[in-house]
């Protein structure tokens, strides 16, 4: 990687793991009822659509950029695991591959997954993704704020 410029140039590789992760997650809403969820101390609640989503995530990342640092949301906290100064100090994505975890087991569509870069501890990219909508929000440092939505439909 030269820089994190080069990160945005491939946002095109990073939409797609959020999409990806979407499909996954809408895939285990359609069975909710039986569905394994948990309960996070004092955090609320996890349900293995989480676990598997981030999985995915982590693992599409690691293969497009290899050796970057990962702080995700379910594995953090079941690992005990800390942001440390070593962490900061390069690459480090920070996954939420289930941001609305409530509605998600609740059947409603206010969920999105959620991934960002920092670069020694500075943000330099940043993506939501709505899978029920299709909708994207995303934005690179230097580059601007950015709204994408797969479900317009061209007349």
């Amino acid at each position: 990687m030269k820089n994190h410029k080069d990160i945005f140039l491939e946002k095109e590789k990073l939409f797609d793991v959020s999409i990806k992760a979407g499909e996954l997650l809408l895939d285990y809403q359609k069975k909710l009822k039986s569905l394994n969820v948990t309960h996070k101390e004092g955090q609320g609640v996890v349900s293995e659509a989480d676990k598997e989503a981030e999985n995915l995530i982590i693992s599409e990342l690691n293969h497009i950029f290899p050796g970057f640092n990962y702080y995700a949301e379910e594995s953090s906290f079941e690992n005990n695991q800390l942001v440390t100064s070593e962490m900061l100090g390069g690459y480090l994505w920070l996954i939420d591959p289930l941001d609305g975890t409530s509605n998600y087991l609740s059947g409603f569509d206010y969920f999105s997954v959620s991934i960002s870069l920092c670069f020694n501890g500075m943000p330099v990219w940043g993506s939501v993704y709505r899978p029920i909508t299709g909708e994207m929000f995303y934005a690179g440092l230097g580059e601007g704020a950015f709204y994408r939505d797969d479900q317009a439909s061209i007349e």
